[in-house]
């Protein structure tokens, strides 16, 4: 029973913290929180906890409007690989140095494992993408398994916790055998929440699913098959420090913002297609929008799109987007990286990990 109210209290916690920002998420959370505390509501008869799960239940409710979660739980079909993907490398602005970096860990040993058994190295392993919200994390695991010819797997915590409740051991297992069939990309998001230091974790439910993880990893390098694995995380400074041993995630790459030639493109794309100003002064726009996120970026010229739409709407003449309408939206539109990177800092100067992390203080926050 104590056991079960740790782990329901770990729920409770990573709810918390991903309730703003993946709301389905966080109701699937709460409601197993929920369940523990019912379970043990009836055993005990304690009123407590009775309205513990009852307020967990209302929780979790709340957040339906936001989640459109069906009934329908997910099952373990629901972790399908993606084929015949259509994001590459070259679909994807700036990132130059992650790009090597991954090509050289991953690609080459995926195309040529011929000349890699020559110097008994094998293709696969791991690599963690670490860097702020927005800066395309997802969407480079993603054109990663395209060039090298993979599978993909986009695993999210929820896709463990959703149902395998005393089980998720097992269904990790599970996306680590299935992947073993063919050339594969394992991409778990948002590592941070599925395997976070196991000296802070509060139940035996954390610690057990993280040393689970480890141990697949471990096994990953045992068997003859191309498996890579991918993590990708906001806060570094929360991974278990096992994680980055040799063999599992020893290569860590910083996703950053994009630098002012990729926000350029990013700007370009965005208006493809749209009326657009022939004199658009792209470069006052790029330093503008210095450490802006791709997504911060993609946001603003939304914003800037929107002026003269609503003219047009307003029965205006329809005009294209120019350099005074990026101005005004940026009258309102800000980075939203600053309070990532200041915690990012402090956190990181806390740990006396900035070596490890240093990109970090390459920005002037």
């Amino acid at each position: 029973m104590i056991a079960s109210i740790a782990e329901a209290k770990g729920y409770v916690k990573i709810a918390i913290k991903c309730e703003n920002k993946n709301a389905k998420k966080a109701r699937l959370l709460y409601l197993k929180a929920s369940q523990f505390y019912l379970q043990d509501a009836q055993k005990q008869n304690n009123p407590l906890y009775l309205q513990m799960a009852k307020y967990l239940y209302n929780k979790a409710n709340s957040l339906k409007t936001k989640t459109h979660h069906t009934s329908s739980l997910k099952t373990d079909d629901s972790i399908k690989p993606y084929r015949n993907l259509t994001i590459g490398f070259d679909d994807i602005c700036g990132l130059k140095e992650a790009k090597q970096s991954i090509k050289e860990k991953i690609i080459l040993p995926f195309e040529h494992p011929e000349i890699y058994k020559v110097y008994k190295r094998t293709a696969g392993g791991g690599i963690l993408f670490w860097g702020p919200p927005g800066c395309g994390k997802t969407l480079l695991a993603e054109a990663t398994a395209k060039e090298a010819k993979a599978v993909f797997y986009n695993i999210k915590i929820s896709d463990i916790l959703s149902k395998w409740v005393g089980d998720s051991e097992k269904t990790i297992t599970d996306i680590f055998g299935k992947a073993s069939k063919e050339p594969s990309v394992l991409f778990f998001d948002e590592l941070d929440a599925l395997a976070g230091e196991r000296s802070g974790q509060d139940s035996s439910f954390g610690r057990r699913l993280t040393n689970h993880l480890l141990s697949q990893i471990d096994g990953v390098g045992t068997k003859q098959n191309k498996i890579l694995v991918v993590g990708a995380t906001n806060s570094p400074w929360t991974i278990d420090t096992a994680l980055r041993r040799p063999g599992r995630f020893d290569e860590i790459v910083f996703i950053g913002p994009p630098k002012k030639e990729a926000r350029k493109q990013i700007i370009q794309h965005q208006l493809k297609g749209t009326p657009v100003s022939a004199n658009l002064d792209l470069n006052h726009i790029a330093e503008k929008t210095k450490n802006f996120s791709g997504a911060d970026v993609v946001a603003l010229c939304n914003d800037a799109v929107n002026i003269p739409l609503k003219e047009a709407l307003e029965k205006k003449s329809i005009r294209p987007t120019g350099t005074a309408d990026f101005d005004k939206a940026l009258e309102k539109r800000k980075t939203s990286l600053d309070s990532w990177f200041k915690e990012a800092k402090t956190q990181l100067l806390k740990i006396q990990q900035q070596d490890i992390f240093k990109e970090v203080f390459d920005y002037a926050y």
